[in-house]
């Protein structure tokens, strides 16, 4: 035992071993979806974000988007700047572009649909939970103006999305398939003017919550944090509890807690060690000591250390 401790206390390697900090656990990769699919594997980089968005779901909000966003633009510059029957090579050009903007809102989505048919689970349940109504989700909308401007105003827990996403994701899923439809019908003379005005129609519908979507997404402060979860799926845990605190709860909070468990754990232990250390290098034994000594100072220096941060770790 002697010649043991003699070897612990010239290996000079071990104390800065113990030192270090623990890594960030990874215990949050065990998350799941809602909709009971596991998700993507968290870095070590990533202790402080979790997983809002599959791959699949970020897929098929884009593959919207995008087309209808063209689609949008092209449409309203033809409206405002031409008229029905305006000539001239510009507006060809514009419709052209209208035309097969609309045409990947048709296709793209299906795509992106066959592509990850495995995850229909989730657009199924992100349809069911937009549909689902409660009296907090109608409360939300009523204060969440009042919430902005002042702090003494809270809103309700929500899910996944709050009120207003609900909106926009209904808007979009009722409209798209007018709006193609429409367009299509549009290019019939019999009743083509019929056809145009409720296509516009639908279009002066959807500006407000389109922008107010964009505004949320890149210009407010307090939820343009989101944004990452549509391009990398991961947002800030501590973001995604203060906004959408009952999809939170219900997914990530109890890895949360068993983080904070292991780290604990992980500190006590990591606490005798250092006592255990300390004590070796610092005293030669002999072989005709009691081992009760060495208990003895373990306990003695758990009581002095405090902690890790405290005298005994703190070096």
């Amino acid at each position: 035992m002697h010649r043991l401790f003699e070897e612990i206390e010239e290996d000079s390697a071990i104390s800065p071993v113990l030192e270090e900090e623990p890594s960030p656990a990874a215990s949050a990769s065990d998350a799941k979806t809602p909709a009971g699919h596991v998700s993507e594997e968290y870095g070590s980089s990533r202790s402080e974000q979790i997983l809002r968005f599959q791959k699949s779901e970020r897929m098929l909000h884009w593959s919207i988007a995008v087309p209808f966003m063209a689609c949008y633009a092209t449409g309203m510059v033809l409206m405002l700047f031409y008229n029905l029957h305006s000539p001239g090579i510009s507006r060809q050009v514009l419709s052209w572009f209208h035309r097969i903007g609309g045409a990947a809102l048709i296709f793209f989505p299906v795509l992106t649909i066959l592509r990850h048919w495995r995850d229909y689970r989730i657009h199924l349940y992100n349809t069911k939970h937009a549909w689902h109504w409660a009296p907090d989700d109608l409360k939300w909308l009523v204060l969440m103006i009042p919430a902005a401007v002042s702090r003494r105003i809270t809103t309700p827990e929500q899910g996944k999305f709050n009120a207003a996403e609900k909106l926009n994701f209904l808007m979009v899923l009722c409209t798209c398939p007018l709006f193609i439809a429409t367009g299509l019908l549009i290019w019939m003379p019999e009743r083509v003017v019929l056809f145009w005005l409720v296509h516009v129609g639908m279009a002066l519908v959807a500006t407000p919550l389109m922008l107010g979507h964009i505004y949320m997404a890149l210009v407010n402060p307090g939820t343009r944090l989101g944004l990452s979860g549509m391009i990398s799926g991961y947002v800030d845990r501590h973001w995604a509890a203060h906004h959408y605190r009952r999809w939170y709860r219900e997914n990530f909070e109890g890895d949360a807690r068993d983080t904070g468990e292991s780290k604990q754990a992980f500190s006590q232990c990591r606490q005798k060690a250092i006592v255990v250390v300390r004590f070796v290098t610092t005293h030669r034994f002999r072989t005709d000591r009691p081992a009760g000594v060495l208990i003895q100072a373990v306990s003695a220096g758990q009581g002095k250390t405090g902690g890790i941060g405290g005298n005994g770790a703190g070096g």
